[in-house]
């Protein structure tokens, strides 16, 4: 997974500013615990310590345990996640990087950055190892 973060670095490069923060995903403590890591955590480590920006693993949670997204329309994702998440961070943000995998239909970082806006981060950016396109 280490090589397949720093190729996708030249995407992130020009991102100025640059964020203050770097968020992962969030995974609910029982599915953290069925697999053993996060992959948003994995990617963000390597982003991290690639641009010297830290990571907060901490100021997001998933609020509840929700079913894979895998399989489910764009509809039935949003409704998946909505208020799923929430934000506790121990500092004030303003800009922030959204840290996951594979953006598919954009459900879950949608309702995360209306989570964080509300919470008052006037910036978020979402950076993805892939991100998914339909016809």
């Amino acid at each position: 997974s280490k090589t397949l973060c720093l190729q996708c670095l030249d995407s992130f490069r020009d991102s100025s500013p640059r964020p203050e923060i770097l968020i992962p995903v969030p995974l609910h403590c029982a599915r953290l615990f069925e697999r053993g890591y996060n992959q948003a955590d994995e990617i963000a480590a390597v982003w991290s310590q690639t641009f010297g920006i830290p990571v907060d693993r901490h100021a997001l949670t998933r609020l509840r345990a929700t079913p894979s997204q895998s399989g489910l329309s764009a509809a039935q994702r949003a409704n998946n996640v909505r208020q799923a998440f929430a934000y506790r961070p121990k500092r004030k943000y303003r800009h922030v990087a959204l840290v996951d995998d594979i953006v598919t239909t954009g459900s879950t970082v949608t309702e995360i950055t209306k989570t964080l806006h509300r919470a008052g981060v006037e910036y978020v950016e979402v950076w993805a190892l892939a991100r998914v396109y339909r016809k």
